[in-house]
């Protein structure tokens, strides 16, 4: 790949349906982009830019990712604020320069056509505009990976310094944004040992200058893992990996998960009868994109960059975060394994390229069908988004008085960040009733508070059988329930008299 101008642009031809596409993306990712409030992990994001007053070094001295992210989120709230629609436009930009990148990338590996449908299929995907309105660090990630691929594939071709150094900064920079980089960097090492060996030894240069240069962050970092937790579950979850996370992370990966039963219900109680409801989708699904991955597979065998080549990409992520889960360093999540994604969508692209037009059009309008689905749930049901604090709070800012009890479980940031009513806003940090700091606190309530606002926020997290508001229904009269979308409030007035 030469480093000509026309290297980075539409190839001649291709504009009008490029920037159609390009248009398509910015479409889906800024529409409705603040309609749902901010979610704990977008909250600590804020936190880290400096929301709450305090400076940029605090703020990256509290969180475990990528200070990057932080860094321009920061800079980027000095024009427009920490509002909802303004902090998640920086997401939903990198997501639209990722089309871009999409784009350069499938035309190197498999010619125009595929870079096209790769672009179209990248633009709808569920999964990435769902990231694109989102104040995290995974839009700006997923973009720094397809940059990094562009210059792997150059070292490749030809090597150059400039490559080199250009593929060291996009890794550092990735790194920087979240240290699932590591899942891809690994893939593109094992290809060059595979491939060319010496340019591994390059590599592995490479990688240990990069490490040198990320010592200062990796030395502040408290991961917290003992041998012993290997293969046990984490604190809140019953498993954190299954097999069945792979075939599912490919389904995510095609329709999103923003159809069929949501996470909130699936974390709640995963069983086949969530399903059922579904079952004519994901089997229309299953026949659309099943067919596309392995006529993928088959279009890329004889091709230089072949059929190994992009189930190595899609795998190495996937079976690396398998592996992190089963040491219990981190429960298995989509959103960690997802740099693989872009070489599922070539192989689709692949696909749908190598047929007749009829062919073509078929798979296309198919494929449009499918995603507008997840998309119309992403934009318009409530059963798919984020838990609404911001009308939670709205509610109890509304409702609860000076000297109130607004307690959180198990989740507090959302509330805290949204809250400014009059009630004295706690947590319980993860106590538990059978707990001593449960009690103390309990005790500590019991004595100061005649009114308690009780915030359910994803409490399956780490009450699944209800214990917290049996317990606190056995000291105050509850009164009445509210509820908002992933959010339930119970008023309890009047202690009662102990026997």
């Amino acid at each position: 790949m030469s480093n000509r101008k026309s290297d980075w642009i539409p190839e001649p031809g291709q504009g009008r349906t490029f920037l159609l596409l390009m248009a398509l993306g910015a479409f889906l990712r800024f529409f409705r982009i603040g309609q749902q409030s901010f979610w704990a992990d977008e909250v600590t994001s804020l936190w880290a830019a400096g929301s709450r007053g305090a400076s940029l070094a605090e703020g990256l001295s509290e969180t475990f990712h990528g200070p990057l992210h932080f860094l321009v989120l920061s800079l980027w709230s000095k024009i427009g604020g920490f509002g909802e629609v303004w902090s998640r436009s920086l997401s939903a930009i990198t997501g639209l320069l990722a089309l871009w990148a999409i784009y350069l990338l499938a035309r190197r590996l498999a010619g125009s056509r595929v870079a096209l449908y790769s672009l179209f299929l990248l633009a709808i995907s569920p999964l990435h505009v769902w990231y694109s309105q989102e104040v995290r660090n995974y839009s700006q990630l997923f973009l720094f990976a397809l940059l990094s691929m562009i210059f792997f594939l150059r070292i490749l071709d030809r090597g150059g310094w400039k490559n080199w150094l250009l593929f060291l900064l996009l890794s550092l920079a990735g790194f920087f944004s979240n240290l699932a980089m590591a899942f891809l960097i690994a893939f593109q090492a094992l290809w060059l040992l595979i491939q060319k060996p010496r340019l591994a030894k390059k590599l592995l240069l490479a990688l240990a200058l990069l490490l040198i240069l990320l010592l200062p962050w990796f030395s502040q970092l408290e991961i917290g893992w003992r041998p012993d937790m290997v293969g046990k579950a984490g604190v809140v979850r019953n498993v954190n990996f299954h097999p069945l996370a792979i075939p599912y992370t490919l389904v995510v990966y095609s329709v999103g998960d923003t159809i069929g039963p949501s996470r909130n219900e699936m974390n709640r109680a995963l069983s086949a009868d969530l399903f059922r409801p579904f079952l004519y989708y994901f089997a229309a699904a299953g026949l659309v994109f099943v067919s596309l991955f392995l006529l993928g597979l088959r279009e890329r065998w004889k091709k230089p960059e072949g059929a190994m080549f992009f189930l190595l990409w899609l795998l190495v992520p996937m079976l690396l975060v398998a592996l992190l889960a089963f040491l219990n360093v981190k429960a298995y999540n989509v959103r960690y394994a997802w740099l693989g994604m872009p070489a599922y969508l070539i192989l689709l692209a692949s696909a749908i390229a190598s047929g007749p037009a009829r062919w073509r059009w078929a798979f296309l309008i198919a494929i449009s069908v499918l995603s507008f689905f997840p998309l119309t749930n992403l934009y318009g049901n409530s059963r798919y988004w984020k838990p609404d604090a911001r009308e939670a709070a709205s509610l109890l800012h509304e409702k609860s008085r000076e000297g109130d009890l607004v307690l959180v479980y198990s989740i507090t940031e959302p509330l805290e960040h949204y809250y400014r009513g009059p009630g004295d806003l706690r947590g319980l940090d993860w106590a538990m009733p059978s707990t001593d700091t449960f009690r103390e606190r309990f005790a500590e309530f019991e004595k100061n508070y005649e009114r308690v606002w009780l915030v359910d926020y994803r409490a399956w997290y780490m009450d699944p059988a209800g214990e917290i508001p049996k317990t606190f229904e056995q000291s105050w009269s509850l009164s009445e329930v509210f509820r908002v979308p992933g959010i339930e409030i119970r008023f309890l007035q009047g202690r009662k008299e102990k026997e």
